[in-house]
Parts: C-alpha cells; structure tokens; sequence
C-alpha cells in the first residue's frame, strides 16, 4: 500500500473524490473510478457526521452514502458492500466515524417528521447511531449519551454533552475531565495522548490541550475573541498544533490563514476550507478549488493539479 495521507475533496459540480496526498507535495485521485457516477455531499450535522466519503484509518476502504444507502467500497480491488438503506427517501445517513483500528462503523439514522416534505425547515428526530463490525459482519444499536467528538485508540468514543466532555465505552460512560468547560472542534492525536479543542471563556475562546490520561487541560495561547481562531488540528505524534486564524480585509470581509503557533503558513484567502497534517512536518491545506502541501517551515511543497 503507498504511504501518504487520503484526504476528500469535495466539488459542488463534480462531486467528491478520494486523493492520495503525499509529504513530496504530490496527489493521485484514489477513488471513484473518474468513469463513475459522481457523488455529492448532501448532509453535515456537527456531533453526527456527514455523508462525505471517509476513508478507514489503515487506508483499505472508502465509506460513503449513494441513493440513500451507506457503502464500503474496497479501495484495492474496487468490491462494494451496502452496509444500511435508509427506510425512507427522505431519511438522512451520517457516516460518523471509523474505529481506530477501521474493523468497525459508527454510523447514524434521522428520520424525517412528518410534515411537508417540501418545507426545508421541517425537522428530523434525534439522530440514531448504530455500529457496524467487519469482522463479524453485524450491526448493533448505539445509544450515545451526547454528541460524537472523536475516537480514541483505546476504544473510548469521546462525548460532548453540554459543557461536561464524556468518554464512552461498553455501555458507560466517564467524565474526561473533572471540570465542566464547554468544548467543541477536537481532533485527537494518532495515539490518542493528546486532545486540543476550543473551549469557551469569558468573552471568547481559547485553543486547549486535554491530556486524556491524566484528565488535566491546558490552555494554549491567550484568549480570544470568537470564531477568530477555530479547528485546532494536532500533529500525528500529538506535540505540534496548528489552527485557522482570521484577519480581515480593509473592506471588512474575514478571510482565513493556517498558524502553527505565532507562524503563518499560508496566505490569508476567504476561500480557506480546511487542513489536515500528512506527517510531523508537513500539512494538506485545502482551498475552494486548489490543495497546498506545505511544510511546517512555510516551504511549498507543491500545489497538485485535483480532478
């Protein structure tokens, strides 16, 4: 299997694709088949998931929701399985997460209400998680007490209920830290020795580190005003955070940069969506339509042709 990172691009025209992004600042499209049907993104719900396509942690499969209906797909040979159909077409699928260990599916239901189905405002009721196991090939229903925020390697699915964060396993769950502060935007290291997160402070937000172990957090940084700093993403060894900052033109309009704590890596654009770290020293940053592999020095890698 090629090493490198498998990051989703999502096209509001040509639908997502699976790429295989590298440290040399190179991409290949992994998956679909470019003579396929394509498929979009349709639901997003923080706390649940989304249909976007996800690729298993160890990089061997690709699930995704098409026609109502969650697959996997085999990225070596291209075998698909339908894993859950949704009861009605107007029923939404979330696939929530891959375990760490990808021998399993964390996925989620929520059904229409009743009403008119042409209202785009009409609700749906509490999302239903089930988890699907590829071993033995059997799904069982999940009842989350909060919203899902990450996995640990240790098997604990980390909650957020309110302002007290859960770790959940077996049935029961703990408090992960003793305090109650409201968290929300973590992302969890490939060893799971360390959580960051925005936390909410008096008149702001802060990025912070949870060591899960210990059950202590830190603050990283000064406070500051909301949604000026957002989606704190770890390195995979868990020592180096990097974050999306604002600034804002001089006509006012807020446009986004990547930080890795006081260096900006990356021009300030409006068109900044996301970012994601390939290895200790080097990150994917994905734009509207370009992708950036950067080193963590500020050096380019390369800007590989998508599509």
């Amino acid at each position: 299997m090629a090493t490198g990172k498998l990051v989703t691009i999502s096209d509001r025209t040509e639908g997502d694709a699976l790429y295989r992004v590298l440290v040399d600042g190179t991409a290949t499209r992994v998956w679909p088949p470019r003579d396929r049907a394509p498929i979009f993104t349709l639901h997003e719900e923080l706390g649940v998931g989304s249909d976007e396509m996800q690729a298993s942690p160890d990089g061997q499969r690709v699930a995704y929701v098409e026609d109502g209906v969650l697959n996997v797909s085999h990225l070596e040979d291209g075998s698909t399985i339908g894993i859950f159909r949704a009861p009605h077409i107007e029923d939404a699928i979330f696939v929530t997460a891959w375990s760490p260990d990808s021998h399993a599916l964390l996925y989620a239901l929520e059904r229409r209400l009743p009403g008119n189905p042409d209202d785009e405002a009409s609700t749906y009721d509490a999302a239903r998680f089930f988890l699907y196991d590829f071993r033995s090939r059997t799904t069982t229903s999940m009842s989350l007490p909060g919203e899902f925020h990450g996995w640990l390697p240790s098997g604990e699915i980390i909650l957020l209920d309110g302002d007290q964060a859960l770790l959940f396993a077996d049935g029961k769950h703990r408090p992960l830290l003793s305090d109650r502060v409201r968290l929300g935007q973590l992302d969890v290291s490939a060893d799971g020795s360390r959580i960051v997160a925005m936390a909410a402070v008096d008149h702001g937000s802060q990025v912070v580190s949870i060591d899960p172990r210990a059950e202590r957090m830190k603050p990283l940084g000064t406070p500051r005003r909301h949604a000026d700093v957002q989606w704190p993403h770890v390195s995979p060894n868990g020592e180096i955070v990097a974050r999306m900052e604002r600034g804002r033109t001089e006509g006012g309009i807020p446009e986004w940069a990547v930080f890795i704590e006081e260096r900006q890596l990356t021009p300030f654009a409006k068109t900044l969506r996301s970012f994601t770290w390939l290895d200790e020293a080097t990150l994917a940053v994905l734009y509207d339509h370009e992708l950036l592999v950067i080193a963590r020095d500020g050096t380019v890698k390369g800007r590989p042709q998508l599509r």
